[in-house]
């Protein structure tokens, strides 16, 4: 559950990124995101399992929502909607709450 955890972070970025390029009119991004994420899950998840068992494929599901990203970014770039110091700027946070969300799991999981 912890490596599919990751693939949340992913998929909140590219939506957020989507849905500002959206608001722009720039839909034609979507098809871009899908067929990337489709090519990556397609191709990617049999190499990974061949190689690495379940656990290569759940990286290979996680890698998946990470792909589009670049793409959308480069897109968000050339529309003047991304700064690149106000996304790097909120890195920590995301770290601080995976240990956090972490060290109540495994001290607090049998008062639950």
């Amino acid at each position: 559950m912890q490596i599919l955890m990751f693939s949340m972070v992913g998929l909140a970025i590219s939506v957020v990124g989507l849905e500002c390029l959206s608001a722009l009119s720039l839909t034609k991004i979507r098809m871009k995101v899908m067929l990337l994420r489709g090519l990556s899950v397609f191709l990617g998840l049999p190499v990974l399992f061949y190689y690495f068992g379940f656990v290569g494929a759940l990286w290979g599901v996680v890698f998946g929502s990470f792909i589009s990203i670049p793409v959308q970014y480069l897109e968000m770039k050339k529309n003047n909607i991304f700064s690149f110091f106000a996304e790097v700027r909120m890195l920590p946070f995301g770290f601080i709450g995976y240990f956090l969300g972490d060290f109540i799991l495994s001290n607090y999981m049998s008062i639950l």
